[in-house]
Parts: C-alpha cells; sequence; structure tokens
C-alpha cells in the first residue's frame, strides 16, 4: 500500500495470477483494519507524548525503532486505554539515545 494512503482497511492476497485490475485469478489471505489513528505527538530527543485514538478497555504499548525493520524497543507498556483518546508520555529507550532517528509506533496489547 503506498505511504501514506489514508485508508485504514486493506485486502492482502498472495496466491494467484494478476494480470490487471479486471484480469485476475487470486485467493484473498488476509482483510486488515488498523484503528489507531495518530492525534497528536509532542517529540525531542530524550522524549514525548503521543495521543491517539483508543478503544475503551484496550491495553497499548509504545515500540520504538532506529531502521523500521523491526520495533524491538518498549519505550512504554501496559497503557490503559483513556477512552476514546489515550495520551502517554515517554523515554526514549537507552538503546535508541544516539541514533539519528528514532521510529515510534503505538500496539496493541
Amino acid at each position: 500500500m503506498p505511504e501514506r494512503h489514508g485508508y485504514d482497511r486493506c485486502v492482502v492476497w498472495f496466491r494467484g495470477t494478476y494480470n490487471s485490475y479486471t484480469n485476475f485469478d487470486t485467493e484473498v489471505v488476509g482483510l486488515f483494519q488498523n484503528q489507531l489513528k495518530m492525534l497528536d505527538h509532542d517529540i525531542d530527543v530524550s522524549g514525548g507524548s503521543l495521543t491517539w485514538a483508543s478503544i475503551p478497555g484496550q491495553f497499548y504499548r509504545i515500540t520504538a525503532s532506529a531502521d523500521l525493520q523491526s520495533f524491538p524497543h518498549e519505550a512504554a507498556i501496559d497503557i490503559q486505554s483513556q477512552g476514546g483518546s489515550t495520551s502517554h508520555t515517554f523515554t526514549v529507550p537507552s538503546a535508541l539515545s544516539g541514533s539519528e532517528r528514532i521510529f515510534l509506533r503505538v500496539e496493541e496489547q
């Protein structure tokens, strides 16, 4: 999917033949929906705060990466939803303190 596509739902297929949008024979493998939407952020080199649309009763974590290949560093865990939106202040994980770039991701637990 294109970056910043603006959609929160996508269909992924991996098997079959796809020649054009009118000529295909594939099996749908998954329908994915992302309900997490970032509402606000305030970040500096040592940490920051994130605000996202959340689901009441859900728990979240903030993970971090230096390369977008994986998100092995936890900036915060066990963040309980605050209702329709959740804000959390975090510290950048020490393993990434010297990184040129830091990527953050909010995940459902």
